[in-house]
């Protein structure tokens, strides 16, 4: 036997207790961490090793359990590698307002037994509900949040701020196409918009939840006068996948296609006036630190 075939075998044999080397991580999540006491909170328990067992659930004691436990399986290959991942899913309804610890759920994996993480959760006063929770419209109006964020909400008069438009939106729902249907006017600001390759996703907190948010547009303002100024809204039309909470054949969770349009709120800036106490007297009105980079095309023109 050639000594590269012996080589194979051997790195063949080592590589296979890496196969059963995979470490168990049991998940929890929930769909909200704040919630009205006349809400519904999901709570998902995900565990990516296929030999898991014996799911316990943890004891609810402020909470009451009106949905499941459902239970599915999702699996599937991805440039030869495989990924496995095996949830149990629960609706719950709060008992009384307050701030509760969700206590750890376990389930064995080869004799060993694995806990979930702890959450935890805010039960606040009672919310106006729409006439129907599962309308496709409520679900991505309380999934997706176009948010207009400023870094200064009262500057000196030519003093820069930037503005930046971000999407967010939860791991619940998928966005398939998006458009702005009308743009925002800067109406007394000197403006430069920020050029920026792709849109990355990324992962933040809007009102203590946690999010995906991308990055739309982002300009530097000036204000050119003092007082208070008005930025409208930004409004987009996109196309939103909501959970129908039905699952196919293989255990993934069904989508609805629905098209909704969504505006940021009306953003208001304070503007000062500059002090005119120990004002320089070469001063010309521009506030902050400026770079000013010149350069040519051509460095020979023709006559």
């Amino acid at each position: 036997m050639s000594r590269n075939i012996i080589l194979h075998i051997l790195l063949f044999f080592l590589a296979i207790p890496s196969l059963h080397a995979q470490k168990g991580e049991l998940v929890a999540k929930v769909s909200k961490s704040k919630l009205g006491i006349n809400q519904r909170l999901k709570i998902e328990y995900s565990i990516n090793i296929q030999s898991a067992d014996n799911f316990t659930p943890p004891v609810y004691t402020n909470f009451k359990i009106i949905g499941g436990p459902s239970q599915s399986i999702s699996q599937s290959w991805i440039n030869g590698k495989m990924t496995f991942s095996k949830s149990y899913t629960y609706i719950l309804q709060p008992k009384k307002k307050g701030e509760f610890n969700l206590p750890s759920a376990s389930i064995e994996v080869n004799g060993e037994k694995i806990k979930s993480n702890t959450l935890k959760v805010i039960v606040l006063d009672a919310v106006k509900l729409p006439k129907d929770p599962n309308d496709p419209n409520y679900i991505a109006s309380q999934n997706i949040h176009l948010v207009a964020e400023i870094s200064k909400s009262k500057p000196y008069l030519g003093e820069g701020i930037y503005l930046e438009y971000r999407l967010y939106f939860s791991e619940n729902v998928g966005i398939y196409d998006n458009a702005i249907t009308e743009s925002p006017q800067y109406n007394g600001f000197w403006t430069q918009e920020i050029k920026k390759t792709g849109t990355q996703v990324k992962s933040g907190t809007y009102n203590g939840e946690k999010y995906r948010y991308a990055v739309l547009h982002k300009a530097l303002l000036i204000p050119t006068k003092s007082g208070r100024l008005t930025i409208d809204p930004m409004k987009m039309d996109i196309v939103v996948a909501v959970p129908t909470g039905r699952v196919d054949f293989f255990g993934n969770p069904m989508t609805r296609q629905v098209r909704k349009e969504f505006s940021s709120v009306k953003k208001i800036i304070n503007v000062k006036e500059l002090p005119l106490q120990n004002k320089p007297e070469n001063f010309n009105g521009a506030v902050g630190e400026f770079s000013l980079d010149v350069s040519l095309s051509k460095q020979i023109l023709k006559a």
